[in-house]
């Protein structure tokens, strides 16, 4: 496993799950939580970075004949795989 695919898979898969005060959040305010989701004036927001590192990963490609990454059909095929089970 390259090290690109091990940021992906163990390092920022992980983080993207909901956390035990997110759920606490959406329990009392859904809004609130919707609002702390999307907020792009925080740039300490873990997820917010986490995506763009996520996106920025999946883009790298060997070739530009290439029209999907490798890194992307790999982590998408994780991302499958989890929720089937």
């Amino acid at each position: 496993m390259s090290s690109l695919q091990s940021i992906l898979y163990e390092i920022t898969l992980p983080l993207m799950l909901i956390t035990d005060r997110e759920v606490q959040i959406w329990g009392e305010n859904q809004i609130e939580y919707v609002r702390l989701q999307v907020d792009n004036s925080n740039s300490w927001n873990v997820k917010r970075t986490n995506q763009e590192l996520i996106r920025t990963i999946c883009q790298i490609r060997p070739t530009r004949n290439m029209k999907i990454s490798n890194y992307l059909t790999g982590f998408l095929n994780v991302i499958v795989q989890s929720l089937q089970t």
